[in-house]
């Protein structure tokens, strides 16, 4: 599994998320039965770790966080992605650039929903007004869950798959996030080339990226 996080809150709030989540993984192995589809079980990974997160006392401040998640799971001839938030995944098939999820902020909900975006949430900065996320910051109710994207793929030997944070997408048009790709077959390097572009075109959010091929064990 790859899994890339993102802690939405302040810097002491970030560090109790980020903390919280590391634990989860650490403690929790994802184990699917045979009876769920990948794509399922990943639903419900996501789901504990959002219990998990919440189970703490909410009413500390320290708590007052959210997380945004990618999750990639490979096994069998699936591919399955799970995605909660604002961080996004591509995927790189013949050098060829395609998105996998999309951000849960305001101007995407509004095209959810299949309606155009208004004019007064046209600014870029709305697309920092988070709709989805896990953790206590998005408490729920009797009649609220959290809404987890999936994606299921057949697993093909080659292809890649990009996971990354804001800080990348806020600045960098996916036709140069494939050409960095296409330039850079490591994976590593990819990682690397992308980050000091970000850096380059002015990034003032937190980067992170995974990069990560496809290949037989």
């Amino acid at each position: 599994m790859c899994a890339l996080f993102d802690t939405l809150a302040g810097i002491e709030f970030t560090e109790v998320g980020g903390r919280e989540t590391r634990a989860f993984f650490e403690t929790t192995p994802f184990e699917p039965t045979d009876s769920e589809r990948e794509d399922d079980a990943l639903r419900a990974f996501v789901r504990a770790l959002d219990q998990h997160l919440c189970a703490p006392n909410q009413e500390n401040a320290a708590y007052n966080f959210a997380v945004s998640v990618e999750l990639l799971a490979c096994f069998g001839p699936h591919v399955a992605l799970a995605h909660v938030g604002t961080t996004i995944a591509f995927a790189v098939r013949d050098q060829q650039l395609e998105q996998l999820t999309f951000a849960h902020n305001l101007p995407r909900e509004f095209q959810r929903l299949g309606s155009d975006v208004p004019e007064a949430y046209a600014s870029p900065r709305y697309r920092t007004v988070v709709v989805n996320a896990i953790g206590p910051s998005f408490r729920r109710d009797a009649n609220t869950t959290r809404r987890v994207d999936t994606v299921l793929l057949p697993a093909v030997q080659g292809d890649r798959y990009v996971l990354v944070t804001p800080g990348i997408t806020d600045v960098l048009e996916p036709s140069l996030i494939e050409a960095t790709l296409c330039e850079h077959p490591d994976d590593e390097l990819a990682c690397e080339a992308l980050v000091r572009a970000a850096l380059d075109a002015g990034s003032r959010e937190g980067i992170s990226v995974v990069v990560a091929t496809l290949v037989r064990a």
